[in-house]
């Protein structure tokens, strides 16, 4: 596995949630494309944020599509059932297969308590010879029991003709300095498990190369 990568996406403090998810967005836009490229933003579960901060789906998408509008490229979404089928501010795309030189960056999460890998080799498939595919995700602690779902993701890109390469650090909440944390709160991580305080999101290409 690549050393890992830490993207700064600065922020006002105190941070929220919501904007560091538009933060990162920018970030990989920015990292792995040029003005005028393509980016797909997949129809997955935004594995960065928790089901309580979602906005309705419909919204978050139009937020994200503007976001890469912004930055100067050409976003695209998956096609979904439910989409409506046109009207004003609607973003919704024919699907990829419309656009045969595909994607230069897919942005795509994976819910680690029900990750769906077998899509990877459909963004696989979507992407330019150059192009990368960015899967956001993270750890989920259900009681004793720690799922990560990174393993998985990378043998389903691999199996996809993909490499890894890059893995990228997102930090949602600020780490506690060391020396301010009491006795009492030390024992309660030991008893009760650790703080989740990022995401990861992990890099994949055809070549392995960074963008």
């Amino acid at each position: 596995m690549p050393t890992s990568t830490v993207r700064v996406c600065r922020l006002a403090h105190p941070v929220r949630l919501p904007a560091a998810t538009g933060a990162a967005l920018g970030t990989l836009v920015i990292s792995y494309t040029r003005p005028g490229d393509r980016v797909l933003l997949a129809d997955a579960p935004p594995a960065w944020l928790p089901a309580r901060l979602h906005p309705a789906s419909g919204e978050r998408r139009n937020q994200l599509v503007r976001a890469v509008s912004r930055l100067g490229r050409h976003p695209a979404t998956d096609p979904t059932p439910h989409r409506p089928q046109g009207g004003k501010g609607d973003h919704r795309t024919e699907g990829p297969n419309v656009h045969p030189t595909g994607f230069e960056l897919i942005i795509a999460g994976m819910d680690p308590r029900t990750p769906d890998t077998t899509r990877l080799a459909a963004w696989a498939a979507q992407l330019t010879p150059t192009g990368t595919l960015t899967v956001l995700t993270h750890s989920h602690r259900h009681g004793s029991v720690l799922t990560d779902p990174e393993p998985d993701i990378a043998l389903a890109a691999t199996t996809a003709e993909l490499v890894l390469a890059d893995r990228l650090i997102l930090l949602h909440q600020q780490p506690h300095p060391p020396g301010e944390l009491s006795e009492a709160h030390r024992r309660s991580v030991i008893l009760r498990g650790h703080r989740p305080i990022h995401s990861t999101v992990l890099v994949f290409t055809r070549t392995g190369e960074r963008a």
